[in-house]
């Protein structure tokens, strides 16, 4: 199957963000090198993950039950509406980080409570982990379950440091709503 595509692109976002706050010094002098250094993590998940799919066992079969298809499908759908209307609502500077690296730059004033951040803090990063386990679902492959739960025991900290991150910027400038 292709789930280690999904799992690729999702399961190497805590440790981008692992070497993105505590050297955000760095990176702030040197955006472009963070971008090359992250799609350089990309790169190498994608083939270490690509490597990985064919040997990973199967935990469960997913045709067996199609509860556990459907319930995946599902899962992909609704965590892809979350990281979408994310990426709609902070729009390409603020998704990837160009803000937090040039928070001078026009179109990077904060966004803290519109659309999905009225009830959830981190929507994209639930919608990271609902599409991480449907791909389990749909795919029952260990792998994908340990990717699911290296995001699940990492996105705590990944969020700790991202909100002390936005209440930093936050005394710097005002919200927008």
């Amino acid at each position: 199957g292709m789930e280690y595509i999904l799992t690729s692109i999702l399961a190497p976002v805590p440790v981008i963000h692992f070497w993105f706050h505590p050297l955000l010094y760095y990176w702030k002098r040197n955006p472009y090198f963070f971008y090359a250094w992250t799609v350089t993590i990309w790169v190498g998940s994608f083939f270490m993950f690509r490597y990985i799919d064919p040997i990973s066992p199967k935990i469960f079969l997913q045709y067996s039950s199609p509860i556990f298809l459907y319930a995946g499908i599902f899962m992909r759908f609704i965590g892809a509406l979350m990281v979408l209307s994310s990426f709609y609502i902070l729009g390409w500077k603020r998704f990837f980080l160009w803000c937090v690296l040039k928070p001078d730059t026009p179109g990077c004033r904060l966004v803290m409570r519109k659309g999905p951040f009225e009830f959830l803090p981190h929507p994209a990063y639930f919608g990271y982990m609902l599409l991480l386990l449907g791909n389990f679902f749909s795919s029952g492959k260990m792998y994908v379950l340990v990717a699911f739960g290296f995001l699940f025991t990492f996105f705590p900290i990944v969020i700790m440091l991202e909100d002390e991150e936005l209440k930093a910027r936050a005394k710097q400038q005002p919200e927008q709503s």
